[in-house]
């Protein structure tokens, strides 16, 4: 997947295990990208959402934010729906997170996401959002299953 890739499977998307390396990969994709002067922005859900919300309260830079993550020409979008244990995410996490992906889902603009969701959790979670992630996705798509792939506890 090069950055300027135009194509409909120019997502890579890394789902699994917390420790297994999702995080450490797009890191590595990201940095060469970087080294050939590609603009490159990352997204951490959890912090990424929290300065949001703070920005929604303040009105500050928000737009320029989403529009940031629209048209960068690569997103890496890490821990995707992390959450604490039994919260749900909130309404405009939901509309925001559709914005932008469904912006870079129509412009085929290329996007690393990781989740430690399954495929059928993106799914049951929001089924416009999976489905795209999953669309664009399906020829970069790696499911890492199993603690013994958590390399935390090795």
């Amino acid at each position: 997947m090069m950055a300027g890739d135009i194509g409909i499977n120019n997502w890579l998307v890394l789902l699994g295990e917390p420790g297994c390396g999702k995080t450490h990969l797009s890191m590595a994709v990201a940095n060469q990208l970087l080294r050939q002067h590609v603009p490159v922005l990352y997204f951490q859900h959890v912090e990424g959402f929290s300065e949001m919300k703070d920005m929604l309260k303040n009105d500050d830079g928000i737009k320029k934010r989403l529009d940031q993550m629209k048209k960068v020409q690569l997103l890496v979008w890490d821990d995707l729906w992390k959450r604490k244990k039994g919260q749900e995410p909130r309404p405009w996490e939901f509309e925001t997170v559709f914005e932008i992906l469904n912006y870079r889902y129509l412009n085929l603009l290329p996007t690393i996401i990781s989740s430690e969701k399954m495929p059928q959790e993106l799914l049951e979670i929001d089924k416009a959002i999976g489905s795209r992630i999953l669309e664009r996705g399906k020829r970069h798509l790696v499911v890492i299953k199993g603690l013994e792939n958590n390399y935390r506890l090795i």
